[in-house]
């Protein structure tokens, strides 16, 4: 199976919507022709969706965002509170 391109679509939660959330899409092989090609969310890209859905949209008062706005400073928010988490974890 190979990667032939980027999709984008959007991901809705509880009323809140990511717009523009790439999708690597891959050609799925299928000998009676029938089959849809693949798509799949990378792993950073959905922790990244979920954060913003269960935490960064809520706390701002947001109902839409575009995930092509993610920016160096969300970038940092979104670290810091796994690095917080991740710390929380280890003392129990």
């Amino acid at each position: 199976m190979a990667r032939i391109g980027t999709v984008y679509k959007k991901i809705t939660a509880n009323g809140l919507v990511v717009n523009n959330v790439p999708y690597k899409k891959y050609d799925t092989p299928c000998w009676e022709g029938c089959c849809e090609n693949e798509l799949r969310i990378g792993i950073r890209t959905s922790h990244q969706v979920a954060w913003l859905l269960r935490h960064y949209m809520p706390n701002q008062g947001l109902i839409v965002y575009n995930f092509d706005d993610w920016s160096e400073d969300i970038e940092t928010i979104w670290r810091e509170e796994l690095r917080m988490k991740q710390e929380a974890r280890k003392n129990g």
